[in-house]
Formats: structure tokens, C-alpha cells, sequence
């Protein structure tokens, strides 16, 4: 990973399931996760995928979000997910229609 973020944040990533992988970026002043992402495979389109992105309000605005987005991804296609749908809460969007 080569980002401008790489020394602030560190990310791990989960597999709870063959369908499901999670991403988490840590803080690695504490070791708190300060955000992360979940990717669920589709189970009748493996090339289909949702995925969720959270980070804490405290850490917004630095490009985690970003970074989780653009990993997460690039893990999913390993797993032959060519779709993704992104679910943007509402109060995301009324947010960034202000901004």
C-alpha cells in the first residue's frame, strides 16, 4: 500500500466467510479501529458484492474512507466479484448534497 495515509493508519483484513471479508483500518497510535468496510459475496451471483463503508466521525475527511473503499475492492475482485453495490445511508448523502 502505498498511500499518504500508510502512516497514521494500518489495515487488516478478515475473512469470517468465503463469501464475506472485512477490512479494518486501526489506528496505530492505540490500536483502535477507526473505521472499516465489509464486502458480501452475492450467494447466487459470486460476481456480485455489497459493500458498507464506516469511519469514525473523529477521522473523516483524511482519505480512510477512500483507502477502505479502494481495498476492499481490489480484495473482492481476487475473489471474482466483477459488481459492486454500495448502500449510501441517508444522512451521507443529505451531508455531502450541503457540502
Amino acid at each position: 500500500m502505498s498511500t499518504s495515509i500508510e502512516p497514521e493508519v494500518r489495515f487488516r483484513v478478515h475473512r469470517h466467510h468465503h463469501n464475506h471479508l472485512a477490512l479494518v483500518a486501526v489506528s496505530p497510535r492505540d490500536g483502535l479501529s477507526i473505521g472499516a468496510a465489509r464486502c458480501i459475496r452475492h450467494e447466487h451471483d459470486h460476481e456480485s458484492a455489497d459493500v458498507e463503508v464506516s469511519v469514525d466521525e473523529a477521522w473523516q475527511g483524511k482519505g480512510i474512507g477512500i483507502e477502505l473503499v479502494r481495498q476492499i475492492v481490489e480484495h473482492a475482485r481476487s475473489l471474482g466479484v466483477r459488481r459492486i453495490v454500495v448502500a449510501i445511508p441517508a444522512e451521507a448523502e443529505s451531508a455531502a448534497l450541503t457540502a
